[in-house]
């Protein structure tokens, strides 16, 4: 699987914003595959991002799966790189740092979520 060299280790632009937009934001899960570096989680869905160099696209869909069966639903592994707009490669979206925030509020709000990380993930 390609990997996708990016040099940007802090997060991105406006993630924070998002704790107040009815999102939560997890970081550094430990999964099987190893620390998944981002969780965003709230109405539009359950997000596991990663933001640092050389994001292995095969693994982060791997600890997307793990967290997903974990919690019983759908999880989207996002991969951030500088300066492309939003695509698939494969299951994994793509997404530019500075995009993510907007990108994550684009997607339509469900009715009624339930409130996510209930379940004990660490097992």
């Amino acid at each position: 699987m390609r990997l996708f060299p990016t040099r940007r280790l802090r997060a991105p632009v406006g993630i924070t914003s998002l704790l107040g937009s009815g999102f939560a934001v997890r970081q550094d899960l430990d999964s099987p595959d190893g620390p998944i570096p981002l969780v965003v989680s709230g109405e539009p869905g359950v997000f596991v991002v990663e933001l640092r160099s050389g994001a292995d696209l095969d693994r982060l869909a791997r600890q997307a799966q793990w967290l997903g069966d974990k919690l019983d639903a759908w999880v989207t592994p996002v991969a951030c790189v500088d300066g492309v707009e939003p695509h698939n490669v494969g299951r994994v979206s793509v997404v530019s740092h500075d995009h993510l925030a907007s990108w994550l509020l684009s997607f339509p709000r469900k009715p009624v979520t339930p409130m996510r990380f209930s379940v004990d993930v660490a097992a």
